[in-house]
């Protein structure tokens, strides 16, 4: 009589193999949903990241560059990616591509006297760097490119420009 007690069991309890089933490949769906979501998120995060550090240190750029021009008397381009500025105290100021030892790279220097300092960032790269010095009414026009990739390789560029009058 005791052993009839622990084996009846009550009919209709419990799942069926198809329901299971069922139920796994619903949460195998749902799992899936969620790490896609996921993985986009990081991925835009990643790309807006890029592009708000290519805006930042083009904006630096620019304000470096106008701040090179500011004072300045006289403004020279002898090359195009070159601008080289005559300040009223005497100083003389050179914006380039050109590193210290003369080679051209994919960054921005500021020469003032024997000092040579790297302007951006080494995770962006400059390019198509014009200077465009106008006569009448004096002023430098600098346009450049700047770019950077994103961990997953995809490049983010944004070109950029500024003018800048010259005080007589």
């Amino acid at each position: 009589m005791i052993t009839k007690r622990f084996i009846k069991h009550k009919s209709g309890s419990g799942f069926t193999l198809i329901e299971v089933v069922v139920y796994l490949c619903l949460f195998a769906i749902l799992m899936g949903g969620m790490v896609t979501a996921a993985y986009s998120v990081f991925e835009s995060s990643d790309h807006n990241q890029a592009k708000i550090m290519v805006q930042e240190e083009g904006n630096f750029l620019v304000a470096k560059i106008d701040w090179a021009l500011s004072g300045g008397k006289a403004a020279y381009s002898p090359q195009p990616r070159i601008l080289s500025v005559d300040k009223y105290d005497g100083s003389n100021v050179v914006i380039t591509l050109d590193n210290c030892s003369g080679d051209i790279t994919s960054n921005i220097f500021l020469k003032k006297g024997t000092d040579c300092f790297q302007l951006n960032n080494s995770n962006v790269q400059v390019s198509n760097l014009v200077f465009t010095h106008n006569s009448n009414p004096e002023n430098v026009e600098a346009v450049f490119t700047l770019s950077t990739r994103t961990l997953n390789g995809t490049t983010i560029s944004q070109d950029f420009f500024t003018t800048k009058f010259l005080r007589r």
